[in-house]
């Protein structure tokens, strides 16, 4: 029942954000991490334990240029030309499919996600990719 997980050693804390992108096909892909920041001091230490692992996995770390460690319009177009379209790239490649073959990204109903921004962007940018909301609620 406990909200938080003592870890010995381990006395800092931080609030933070993971975009978790989960394939179809059941892979997970790399995470997107947002730290709350305004420079790369936000991020943890290249030196911190097991921060070589998370490179190895693809993981991105990034700060949110903001007072918060939510996404951002940016952050979201970071992590589908960072993780995402690679992933699917790779995958086309793999079974012989045109690179306009369609992808379909579900996403939930955040504003970043339904902002005619971010929707403008993915239509002029990766027009192959259609996306899908899930209903409030269900995520």
């Amino acid at each position: 029942g406990s909200k938080q997980v003592a870890v010995i050693g381990q006395e800092e804390k931080r609030a933070f954000t993971v975009l978790v992108g989960i394939s179809a096909s059941g892979n997970a892909l790399p995470f997107q991490v947002i730290y709350c920041g305004k420079t790369a001091r936000s991020l943890p230490s290249k030196t911190t334990p097991q921060f070589k692992d998370a490179q190895a996995l693809g993981f991105k770390l990034c700060f949110s240029n903001t007072d918060t460690y939510w996404s951002t319009f940016q952050l979201m177009c970071d992590y589908v030309r960072d993780i995402l379209v690679p992933y699917w790239t790779r995958q086309k490649e793999l079974v012989g499919a045109p690179d306009d073959q369609e992808c379909i990204l579900q996403l939930d109903v955040w504003s970043v996600h339904k902002s005619v921004q971010f929707r403008t962007w993915l239509d002029q940018q990766y027009p192959w990719i259609k996306y899908r909301f899930v209903l409030g609620g269900c995520t």
